[in-house]
């Protein structure tokens, strides 16, 4: 996605954002306002917000510092490598289940569950009465799940892959304000429409988070 950016032209003490009047992707548009200015807009509080406001064309928006990294982890603790991701993305819900429990023969042996749950449900159940959601660390595994599931006419089942939201400024501030964010109410954001919405844009209605298969929105 392109969009323009506001940039953070100087050092805290006398903050003041500039509008840049080109279209770029976040990844650069940041290496753009790192080198020309300090980096891309870190929004402390309803005073920088309105500053922004104030150089932002009307119905525009663009990009400011405010990031995600993707984080993935395994429910059960497991390092984080193998991956088989689909091209879609699938929106927060009730799915079926698929886990894993310890066995005699197999380290992992594969369950599906024919119940609806929560991502959350589903993780509490399956430590509750199993081992946990299902740890995928190799394609040999992978088939192994996909043969779990073959006879249950299913496309769609919760495994133990969860990425934490941790959001960050482009220019590293952690100070007492750096938790500030006024997401636009409208659009319920931050929505996680897709798992992959790792940017965040200013919009005068409150602020978006923007979906990208990597992260250069």
């Amino acid at each position: 996605l392109m969009l323009y950016a506001i940039a953070l032209p100087t050092l805290p003490a006398g903050t003041e954002f500039v509008y840049i009047n080109q279209s770029l992707s976040w990844t650069a548009a940041q290496s753009y306002c790192r080198s020309n200015y300090v980096d891309l807009a870190t929004v402390k509080n309803p005073s920088d917000e309105q500053k922004i406001q104030n150089v932002t064309p009307s119905g525009s928006s663009a990009w400011i510092g405010l990031f995600r990294n993707p984080n993935f982890n395994w429910s059960d603790g497991s390092s984080f490598s193998f991956t088989y991701w689909y091209g879609g993305s699938n929106p927060l819900g009730s799915s079926k289940i698929i886990f894993w429990s310890i066995s005699t023969c197999l380290l992992h042996q594969y369950h599906y569950v024919h119940e609806l749950k929560t991502w959350t449900e589903a993780q509490s159940y399956c430590r509750r009465h199993y081992t946990d959601l299902a740890t995928i660390e190799n394609s040999f595994k992978m088939d192994q799940l996909i043969n779990a599931v073959s006879g249950e006419s299913v496309s769609e089942v919760w495994i133990g892959l969860f990425s934490e939201v941790d959001w960050r400024w482009s220019d590293g501030y952690t100070g007492n304000e750096s938790g500030y964010r006024r997401w636009d109410p409208i659009w319920s954001e931050p929505n996680f429409k897709s798992a992959a919405e790792w940017c965040v844009r200013y919009h005068s209605s409150g602020w978006w988070d923007v979906f990208s298969l990597k992260l250069n929105c």
